[in-house]
């Protein structure tokens, strides 16, 4: 694995959003939490992202939408 790989979390519960996190962690990957799709496109600062776990339904910019 490569220490500038990143899995981003994007969900708007934050309890499912910091579990899956931790999850991800456990296996030894780095990862951002971002609580919408906004927050997350105004966070450049994680570097190389491997993959991105994204709720489909968020308030404003959803998944999809995240995605596309």
């Amino acid at each position: 694995m490569n220490s500038s790989t990143v899995v981003a979390v994007i969900d708007d519960d934050r309890a499912f959003r910091e579990s899956l996190a931790r999850l991800v962690k456990s296996e030894g990957y780095p990862v951002v939490q971002s609580a919408s799709a906004n927050d997350f496109l105004a966070d450049r600062a994680f570097g190389h992202l491997a993959c991105a776990i994204i709720d489909l339904r968020m308030p404003g910019l959803s998944g999809i939408e995240l995605q596309r």
